[in-house]
């Protein structure tokens, strides 16, 4: 969704929010490239407000009382 330039930007730019994102093997930028810039890397997110995503997500597998944006596609 955000490389983590974006990422790094927007943290800088909006010092009062917190940006975390999910560790993860398979996407295309890597867990040091975020941590790099800044961004908070970690394997459980669901402590977050507001969730970005890219993935179609099983509606069991959604977090009950959360801001969810996702971009999927069938």
């Amino acid at each position: 969704m955000f490389t983590p330039e974006q990422l790094g930007r927007l943290n800088h730019a909006f010092a009062k929010a917190e940006f975390t994102v999910e560790s993860s093997p398979i996407r295309i930028f890597s867990d040091a490239q975020y941590a790099a810039s800044g961004i908070t890397v970690q394997e459980d997110v669901s402590n977050a407000d507001v969730m970005i995503g890219v993935k179609e997500v099983p509606m069991d597998a959604l977090i009950p009382n959360k801001n969810i944006f996702l971009f999927a596609h069938h």
